[in-house]
């Protein structure tokens, strides 16, 4: 007979409402309306601090929870996070979903860090660590009296951020808060209609609802803190860990396998977001950030045939730099995305360039000054040597003649007559800017490729580029740096 997870605690929800976190955030919430089921949160910033508001309340499914207590495999068996689900409920195909949409933000391939649409859709709310806070009126404070500081032992202090906290019934929430009031974390039974969980040497805590089909009433609740790693961790009862352990290398693998595509839209566009939300806090002296351009402004999809670099000559310029491999599934994405970025350069720079009357002078307008930065200064200085010495530094293997034809079939059509474009030896010094910023890209893509135990991907390329100050202006413009192959 295969084994089960071992019931903790029974409790009833009868009010179709739960309130949640410490005593003062559950009463709080016990003092509010039903709060709705979960939608896209918008959270806000607080210094560096990310924080999305609650009222501590949220519509739950009626009847019977039971409550679980999940224990780490490689520490004795401590108690090291808590879940909850109504009866009806499988525990075990519940908990996978919520750690599969939004499991422990420390742990690499946890899903979503924050509530978003993915979250939304899959009807998991997201609680993190700031979200506990809460701002009470006077009346609301005199009615509560904090729990006493005269509790001895500070780490089963009722202060909401670190190790317990309660889900309780809404129709009972003050009457049960009451009975709690004074107690230890260690000392709160568990109730007919709530329970209170604690979690041993826990630091910083985390929650997640998960929410029926229709999204419209809770039917779990996980309860974690940083030092939970569900990977060693399971059900009391059983044997099997909720995650598997991997490296970080195997973990990339395996997604490779499974078709993932690490493109890096939805991390690029949350520290987008974030550098423009503290811009306006903190507005910088000087470096402003643009933001993502709309698409209407960005340059491509270009035709495939029209793209300046095969895959012989992207590795041929890998092999040179000395950077990380480009694993198989996904050369196809990222030369894709490095050509495009190419093109969009071309386009939106070196078109305007090529009206100059020599090859020294497009090498100025292209590098007008000295950077303001070490990095703007480092590719400065390279693309003016290359662009009048295109052939220093051979590199075996990359055919510049070829490369220098194609670049000279994509401009001569958005060129005019009497641009630089005829003259062969415009568009070989091109192939070398070309050939030095791929390079670049790709030892970028490389470092950011390095913190992640992988190899490199279009996510890296992506992040290699925004943290380059000049390479981000240089690439800015490129739609599927921004946007993938989304349609217009």
């Amino acid at each position: 007979m295969a084994a089960k997870p071992q019931e903790h605690a029974r409790f009833t929800v009868a009010s179709g409402c739960l309130c949640y976190g410490s005593l003062h955030t559950m009463f709080h919430g016990a003092s509010q309306p039903f709060n709705p089921p979960p939608v896209q949160t918008p959270h806000r910033i607080g210094g560096t601090v990310m924080v999305q508001t609650y009222i501590h309340n949220t519509s739950a499914q009626n009847g019977t929870w039971i409550a679980y207590q999940l224990i780490d495999l490689e520490r004795g068996g401590v108690v090291s996070a808590w879940f909850a689900c109504h009866a009806d409920v499988d525990p075990e195909v519940e908990i996978d979903k919520i750690l599969r949409v939004s499991g422990s933000p420390y742990e690499m391939d946890s899903g979503s860090k924050w509530n978003n649409e993915r979250t939304s859709r899959e009807g998991v709310w997201v609680i993190n660590r700031y979200d506990w806070i809460i701002q009470c009126g006077k009346e609301e404070e005199e009615r509560f009296e904090e729990v006493p500081d005269e509790l001895e032992d500070s780490q089963f202090r009722d202060v909401g951020l670190y190790n317990s906290l309660g889900i309780v019934d809404y129709g009972h929430a003050e009457k049960q808060i009451a009975e709690w009031k004074g107690k230890t974390a260690n000392e709160r039974v568990q109730p007919e209609h709530g329970a209170w969980f604690y979690i041993p040497n826990g630091e910083y805590m985390f929650a997640r609802f998960g929410f029926d089909d229709a999204h419209s009433a809770a039917r779990s609740f996980l309860f974690f803190t940083t030092n939970t790693y569900f990977d060693q961790t399971t059900f009391r009862g059983l044997s099997k860990s909720l995650r598997l352990k991997e490296t970080p290398e195997e973990t990339f693998e395996r997604k490779l396998r499974e078709g993932y595509k690490y493109e890096g839209f939805d991390m690029l566009n949350m520290v987008v977001n974030s550098t423009m939300e503290m811009q306006q806090i903190y507005p910088p002296r000087s470096d402003i950030f643009e933001g993502r351009p709309v698409e209407s402004e960005c340059l491509g999809h270009y035709d495939k045939n029209l793209h300046i670099l095969k895959e012989a000559d992207f590795e041929a310029i890998r092999v040179a730099a000395e950077t990380l491999e480009i694993p198989g599934p996904l050369k196809r994405p990222v030369f894709d995305l490095l050509n495009e970025m190419i093109l969009s350069y071309l386009e939106q720079f070196v078109i305007p360039a090529s009206s100059e009357d020599s090859s020294f002078a497009a090498a100025a307008t292209l590098c007008p000054k000295p950077g303001t930065t070490k990095d703007e200064t480092y590719h400065r200085n390279w693309v003016k040597t290359y662009m009048v010495e295109p052939y220093k530094d051979p590199i075996p293997g990359f055919d510049f003649d070829a490369v220098g034809s194609r670049i000279k079939d994509f401009l001569k059509p958005r060129c005019g007559n009497g641009s630089l474009v005829n003259n062969n030896g415009f568009s070989i010094g091109i192939a070398g800017i070309v050939r030095y910023l791929v390079a670049e890209l790709l030892k970028d893509a490389s470092g950011v490729s390095k913190d992640n135990n992988r190899k490199i991907t279009p996510a890296d390329i992506r992040f290699g580029t925004h943290f380059d100050k000049e390479f981000r202006s240089m690439f800015r413009l490129c739609r599927l740096y921004w946007y993938g192959y989304s349609k217009p």
